[in-house]
């Protein structure tokens, strides 16, 4: 847990094609930091460097995992890494065979933001949910949903591929076996139920939902409400030019032209729960 006064304000995460770049843009319109380096997503190269390694997280403890979050936090603060931490650091960049840092990345080359408003974009946070909110017990998690129906048939099956066996466990071997849609939509079912589910309880008013829809076909609403929970208040004019960002993709709604009785009713019952939130 950070002993200064540079804890994380807020982070981003949700499933892959949620939506996350469009608030990160968002919020980094308003000067909010999104740390250093981002790749064209707007996703912490750090934090993707650091997490986004299923292979890792079989055999991690929690302290491993805590290690690594105090290793982010003072790279993206520019304190000094202790040499078990830097040797730990080396360790993570070598042997992510999903994401690397570029070869000639220095921590030195990090650009420290001098705002106080700081935090991250990552879609992977998801998974760390509950590592982060111990860590950090101040910050606001911003949890991006689309429609789970169009998102089962998405192309994006990135998480589903790196995160499935870790989110399902033992049911892994029964998910894997059925129809691509089928898996995603199991897949983005069970991770937000259970980011939901811990949130709501543990979270409380720090934890944020953001449907992707919403927040294209009502932009300023939504974008209000969300800066206004991270205590960011805004003129009209502000507002409305940050409303031109959000775009509804044609993708939209795309489950209307698919057959979606592959899906069991229940699921799709809990798809429109899930909605409502």
């Amino acid at each position: 847990m950070p002993t200064d006064n540079s804890q994380a304000l807020f982070c981003i995460g949700g499933l892959g094609g949620s939506g996350t770049r469009v608030l990160a843009e968002i919020l980094h319109s308003v000067g909010f930091s999104l740390g250093s380096p981002l790749n064209k997503e707007l996703d912490n190269i750090m934090f993707s460097t650091l997490f986004k390694n299923p292979i890792w997280l079989q055999s991690a403890s929690l302290k491993a995992q805590s290690q690594r979050l105090q290793i982010f936090h003072k790279a993206s603060n520019g304190i000094k890494l202790s040499n078990s931490e830097l040797k730990a650091f080396n360790l993570a960049t070598d042997s992510n065979t999903l994401i690397n840092l570029p070869k000639d990345f220095k921590l030195s080359q990090i650009e420290l933001s001098k705002s106080q408003k700081w935090g991250w974009k990552e879609p992977n946070s998801l998974i760390y949910l509950n590592q982060i909110n111990t860590f950090y017990p101040k910050i606001k998690f911003i949890l991006m949903i689309r429609h789970g129906l169009d998102m089962a048939f998405s192309t994006n099956k990135q998480q589903l591929g790196n995160w499935g066996k870790h989110i399902f466990k033992e049911e892994w071997t029964e998910i894997s076996q059925l129809a691509p849609p089928i898996q995603q939509l199991k897949y983005w079912l069970k991770a937000n139920q259970t980011a939901i589910s811990y949130g709501k309880s543990r979270m409380r008013e720090r934890f944020i939902i953001c449907h992707f829809e919403k927040l294209c076909l009502e932009p300023s609403q939504e974008i209000e409400r969300i800066l206004s929970i991270l205590n960011e208040s805004l003129s009209s004019e502000k507002l409305e030019e940050l409303s031109n960002i959000p775009e509804s993709p044609k993708s939209l709604g795309r489950y209307r032209k698919e057959d979606i009785s592959i899906f069991t009713p229940k699921d799709i019952a809990e798809v429109f729960k899930i909605n409502k939130i």
